[in-house]
């Protein structure tokens, strides 16, 4: 597989202060699309009837749609909980076939499935805003429920039916179901006139991120 492509994606969000207490929010985030190209080559000792071929496919970052609220009982305390919606079935949505079209049925395509999955994140700020260059420490944890591609279909075609048994248990044990992952994390802030720069690590058992990233306001 191969591909090389970019592609521009929108982004959009409304912020709505209620009070001097509480806020909300919510958002869209457009997933693009990337196309790639499948070649398959014959070895010397493969079965005759997976020849060469070629075809595309297209890769589609999921999109996401989200909506939160904020609560800061103090000027140094800032609570917040989000809820998004990421449709991750987009990701299986285009799965391209490797093999040919006179290759015998063994599955298809969109035997290969990933659910949307609904998140959920609380976060808690406490900004040291007496120090000079002011601080804001922040901690929180979200729920990463499953969205692992996984195997749903049992094959198909009538003939070669043991290999297609075979075929379809293989890509079961390949991709099973996942687990819902619970993570933790931790970040700071720290404020240098219009520049903010921000640091933060995100633990689960699956994966841990350390993410660093800055902010220029104008």
């Amino acid at each position: 597989m191969s591909g090389s492509e970019s592609k521009l994606a929108a982004t959009a969000g409304l912020l709505w202060r209620i009070n001097a207490e509480w806020s909300a929010g919510a958002v869209y985030r457009q997933g693009p699309r990337f196309g790639f190209i499948i070649t398959r080559t014959q070895g010397p000792q493969g079965l005759p009837f997976f020849p060469p071929a070629s075809s595309t496919g297209m890769f589609k970052v999921p999109d996401v749609y989200g909506a939160g609220v904020a609560f800061q009982p103090t000027e140094a305390w800032t609570i917040s909980a989000d809820y998004d919606r990421v449709q991750y079935s987009q990701l299986a949505r285009n799965t391209a076939n490797a093999f040919s079209s006179e290759a015998p049925g063994f599955f298809r395509p969109n035997d290969l499935t990933i659910d949307d999955a609904n998140e959920f994140h609380l976060g808690l700020e406490y900004n040291l805003t007496a120090l000079k260059v002011p601080v804001a420490l922040r901690m929180g944890g979200w729920v990463d429920p499953d969205h692992r591609l996984r195997f749903a279909g049992s094959g198909t075609g009538n003939d070669l039916r043991s290999l297609r048994t075979f075929i379809s248990d293989l890509l079961a044990a390949e991709y099973p179901r996942g687990t819902t992952e619970y993570h933790i994390s931790c970040g700071i802030g720290i404020l240098l006139n219009r520049f903010e720069v921000d640091a933060a690590f995100d633990y689960s058992k699956l994966v841990s991120i350390v993410s660093l990233s800055g902010v220029v306001r104008f």
